[in-house]
C-alpha cells in the first residue's frame, strides 16, 4: 500500500508532496524472471527478489 499527500497551492506558486511507499512495511517479494532463451536453464524461484521496505519521499517546488 502506497500513500501520497499533495498540497494544492499552484495559485500561490508553490507545491509540496509527500509519498510513503510500502506503508505497512510488508515483506513483499518478486519471483525470479522467467528465461526461455536457448541454452539458458529454466530457473523459477518464487519469492526470490525482496522489494524495498518502507520509504518516504518529499518533493517541494516553487515557481516565481
Amino acid at each position: 500500500m502506497d500513500l501520497t499527500l499533495r498540497t494544492d497551492r499552484a495559485d500561490k506558486g508553490w507545491d509540496v508532496a509527500m509519498s510513503v511507499r510500502n506503508l505497512l512495511d510488508v515483506d513483499a517479494r518478486e519471483p525470479t524472471p522467467y528465461d526461455m532463451s536457448p541454452g539458458q536453464p529454466f530457473i523459477s524461484l518464487p519469492y526470490d527478489f525482496p522489494l524495498q521496505g518502507r520509504s518516504v519521499y518529499v518533493q517541494a517546488s516553487c515557481q516565481f
